[in-house]
């Protein structure tokens, strides 16, 4: 599956963020290293066809204000992982 990867301005911080657009299903992740924005648009009913996908066959999650954003690195490795933190909890 094919994908266009895309810089843009985040809708929260208004600092650089991620945008990773699934052209063929229209799935989208927004994500931001700076503050901790997501919003990801995922289609949850695999078993119909795109031209036939209704509301409830996705899921959209958006986390507008995060408590942060996290960045581990592996020692002596280029594997990384990102995310956000949604509360002073997690």
């Amino acid at each position: 599956m094919g994908s266009i990867i895309d810089y843009i301005e985040c809708p929260n911080c208004k600092k650089e963020a991620s945008d990773d657009l699934y052209y063929k299903t229209g799935e989208e992740y927004i994500n931001c290293g700076n503050c901790g924005y997501h919003y990801s648009a995922t289609i949850i009913n695999r078993d119909k066809k795109l031209n036939e996908l209704t509301d409830s066959d996705w899921k959209i999650i958006e986390l507008k204000s995060p408590f942060g954003a996290y960045r581990i690195k592996t020692y002596n490795s280029v594997a990384t992982e990102c995310g956000s933190l949604e509360d002073e909890k997690q």
